[in-house]
């Protein structure tokens, strides 16, 4: 994971799975939204998800996470918002059709009652290759890292199908879309086909009793976040608020610093491991972020400059 730029913060990270022969880049800039009462971080993310077997390529957009303070069901957080999930590229399947589903991650409403959380709408599109088709996480919509950052021009906008998670009760197409499946239920835990009990859909996986570990790649450059993070988290975790104080003071201050030399133009930033624009022919998600080549093997190393303004201040006691 890496962060690739400055104010606005965009957040780039990668997993990979030998076995299952799965990767998944993610693009993250997220932006906290105040309520009152509550506040909601806008995380205009896109993933994509590219399938070796196949050759496939799958691209999503984010939910936001809505965290109230208070209120009738007492404090909480929650998904919600609008999601897009599609296949952007058909690989080597020899299927061409346009296959997209539009999701709606439920809030629980102004009371906040717990029956009502996790709750989740959603409906499965396909077309011909030559229709609209859902033109990439986020197209048309207004949510997601691509659309958000200039990835997505409004001619896409304007060619893309419209958003829609629950259509007419009857419909079988929507526009020029054929209507696979609806799904209704509750994400954490059972969604069922067209609402019919009697169709589960998915189940949501039981969580273990201890979490798997992702094996890392051992880049421990002065700056991945796990290292500079390190001492804030494991405070917070511990509930040593001291320490979380501390190490809190001595990040901020930090990123102010390298904050000013970027403005006074004595310093650039420039991502080592991830770069924009490698798959040009990805359509709206040709402007992703995504790894460098060989940077697992050959990794870059480490930024003396930055070392300088990030690193050595966050290790350096006040």
């Amino acid at each position: 994971a890496e962060q690739v730029s400055p104010p606005p913060p965009i957040t780039c990270w990668e997993l990979e799975h030998d076995g299952a022969g799965v990767r998944m880049t993610g693009n993250l800039a997220p932006k906290p939204v105040f309520h009152g009462t509550s506040v909601q971080i806008a995380l205009r993310g896109t993933l994509m998800i590219e399938f070796e077997a196949t050759g496939e390529v799958y691209s999503a957009s984010v939910p936001d996470l809505h965290i109230r303070f208070f209120g009738l069901g007492g404090s909480y957080n929650e998904t919600v918002g609008k999601v897009r999930f599609e296949r952007v590229d058909p690989g080597t399947t020899g299927d061409n059709r346009k296959l997209w589903a539009d999701l709606h991650f439920k809030p629980r409403g102004s009371a906040g009652w717990r029956s009502k959380a996790n709750r989740m709408e959603g409906c499965v599109y396909e077309a011909s290759p030559h229709s609209k088709g859902g033109c990439g996480a986020g197209g048309g919509m207004g949510y997601g890292y691509v659309e958000n950052f200039g990835h997505i021009d409004e001619a896409m906008k304007r060619a893309a199908a419209k958003w829609c998670a629950r259509p007419p009760v009857g419909a079988t197409t929507l526009g020029d879309a054929r209507i696979v499946m609806t799904l209704k239920g509750h994400w954490n835990d059972t969604l069922y086909a067209g609402g019919d009990p009697s169709k589960p859909f998915w189940h949501a996986a039981r969580r273990r009793r201890q979490m798997p570990i992702a094996q890392t790649v051992p880049l421990d450059l002065e700056t991945e976040s796990h290292i500079v993070w390190g001492d804030l988290i494991r405070a917070i975790v511990n509930k040593d608020w001291k320490k979380a104080n501390a190490a809190k003071k001595r990040l901020e201050v930090a990123q102010r610093r390298l904050m000013k030399e970027i403005k006074e133009g004595r310093k650039e930033w420039h991502p080592r491991l991830f770069r924009s624009g490698a798959h040009p022919h990805r359509g709206p998600l040709a402007g992703l972020y995504t790894t460098r080549e060989n940077v697992r093997t050959d990794p870059p190393p480490a930024d003396p400059l930055w070392h300088e303004l990030i690193a050595k201040e966050v290790f350096t006691d006040l």
